[in-house]
C-alpha cells in the first residue's frame, strides 16, 4: 500500500502583496468617506436639533436650502 503524500507549498509573491495592499487603500478610502458622511449627518442633527427646526418651521427653507444646494453641487462632482 502506498502512502499519499503530496507537498503543497507557497510562496509569496509581488502580487500577493501588492493585492492586500491596494486593498487595505481602498477600505481605508472607504472608511474615510463614510465617517466624513456620518459626522455631516450627525453635526445637521444636532445643529437642527438645538435650533429646533424641523420640517414644518418657516425658516427651515432659508437656513437648509443652502445647505441641500451645496450637497448636492458637491455629491455631484
Amino acid at each position: 500500500m502506498t502512502a499519499f503524500s503530496h507537498t503543497v507549498s507557497y510562496k509569496s509573491t509581488s502580487s500577493d502583496t501588492s493585492q492586500a495592499g491596494r486593498f487595505h487603500r481602498v477600505a481605508s478610502g472607504w472608511s474615510t468617506m463614510l465617517a466624513i458622511r456620518v459626522f455631516g449627518v450627525l453635526y445637521q442633527r444636532a445643529f437642527g436639533y438645538s435650533h429646533g427646526l424641523d420640517s414644518i418651521t418657516p425658516n427651515i427653507e432659508s437656513l437648509w436650502k443652502e445647505l441641500w444646494r451645496f450637497n448636492s453641487v458637491w455629491m455631484g462632482l
